[in-house]
């Protein structure tokens, strides 16, 4: 967590369409930090990342991209720190335990909704 803390921006390239989103851009959602990931269709990454709100997606396999896209987030840091508002907004909204808990609950009560017809 303190590596997460102290970096302005989580950069998860992949060019697996299988990748699944990772428990490291909820942690970096977690401590207001915008993602960088690969614009993988169908992957796990794109799912949570929101290109242009709370991260950025880059074409996989394209070193050039995202080179670019790391050194025009280091000029603008507002950038970021934008980002990474939203993406600790997401985090709260999305993937907190309450909502998780809540989501759950709410399973439960339709199937015993569905049990009790």
């Amino acid at each position: 967590h303190a590596l997460l803390a102290n970096c302005d921006v989580l950069c998860l390239p992949s060019t697996l369409r299988t990748e699944a989103f990772g428990l490291v851009l909820l942690e970096a959602m977690f401590h207001g930090k915008p993602a960088l990931v690969s614009n993988i269709e169908g992957s796990g990454m794109t799912w949570v990342v929101r290109d242009t709100e709370n991260g950025w997606y880059i074409p996989a396999g394209n070193a050039k991209a995202l080179a670019q896209k790391l050194i025009e987030l280091h000029q603008h840091p507002e950038l970021r720190v934008t980002a990474g508002k939203r993406a600790r907004e997401r985090f709260d909204q999305e993937f907190s335990a309450h909502h998780c808990v809540e989501q759950t609950i709410s399973v439960y009560k339709q199937c015993v909704d569905t049990a009790d017809m």
